[in-house]
């Protein structure tokens, strides 16, 4: 299918973008008599997002920071 040939090329994110799309167009192609059966995409389960770790400052970027945030309010 499609969403599996994007797996190296799109994000997790995107390919449920792109799975919820396709999800939108066959449900508006049933109703307007276009497309018979059941929609092919909802058989496609989401994808799961990886969660990312938050990102703080590196020991070495600390003084850096407080120097320009010292300019900004000086």
């Amino acid at each position: 299918m499609l969403l599996n040939a994007k797996l190296g090329e799109l994000s997790p994110a995107s390919r449920n973008h792109l799975r919820a799309l396709l999800h939108r167009i066959f449900e508006l192609a049933i109703r307007r008599g276009l497309f018979t059966g059941l929609n092919p995409a909802k058989s496609v389960p989401r994808v799961k997002k990886p969660k990312k770790l938050p990102q703080y400052l590196k020991a070495e970027e600390v003084p850096l920071m407080l120097a320009a945030l010292e300019r900004q309010t000086g």
